[in-house]
């Protein structure tokens, strides 16, 4: 890989990794697996835009109803690109390591069972491949909620020094 094509993809992944997603639904009474790499940002475009350049998806505007503002929004749900993205990031992921590698695993069970035709509308999926996928779904899940407290005791710890400091110097 060429040095200038390894120093955007590390770029990106690390922007990945701190404001990026990978949604994963598993409909088990519809039969279908949802998978999508996702990136919100409030002020800037351009990352998304590189996002779009290096991986495919698209990216738009939304609105948010619970800020009242609009925002970027990029959006990848090919499972073949999915897996090259998250592929290409995985050297330099660290909060989403463990996500990436559980979405590579859940996009290559999608692709191949694609691929021979081992589901379909005609041919629902074994419970083998149901219980694989909805246990990958789950420790996806498992490992946002965990990241999500961690992250805030570390912001609680990190207000606590804080104000520890603020009390030394005001003494």
């Amino acid at each position: 890989m060429k040095k200038t094509k390894a120093l955007l993809i590390s770029y990106l992944a690390g922007y990945f990794d701190g404001k990026g997603c990978i949604f994963a639904k598993f409909e088990p009474d519809k039969k279908y697996c949802n998978l999508s790499l996702e990136v919100d940002s409030r002020y800037d475009k351009k990352p998304l835009n590189l996002m779009f350049s290096m991986f495919g998806g698209k990216v738009d505007i939304r609105w948010s109803e619970r800020d009242q503002k609009c925002f970027y929004h990029w959006q990848l749900e090919d499972v073949k690109k999915i897996r090259k993205a998250l592929k290409l990031m995985l050297p330099f992921l660290r909060t989403k390591l463990f996500q990436a590698q559980l979405g590579i695993r859940l996009a290559e069970r999608i692709i191949i069972g694609t691929k021979k035709r081992l589901w379909s509308k005609n041919h629902p999926l074994s419970e083998h491949e149901k219980t694989k996928r909805e246990e990958i779904v789950k420790q996806l899940k498992e490992l946002k909620t965990q990241i999500s407290y961690e992250l805030k005791l570390a912001e609680t710890k990190r207000k606590d020094s804080t104000t520890s400091a603020e009390a030394i110097v005001q003494k």
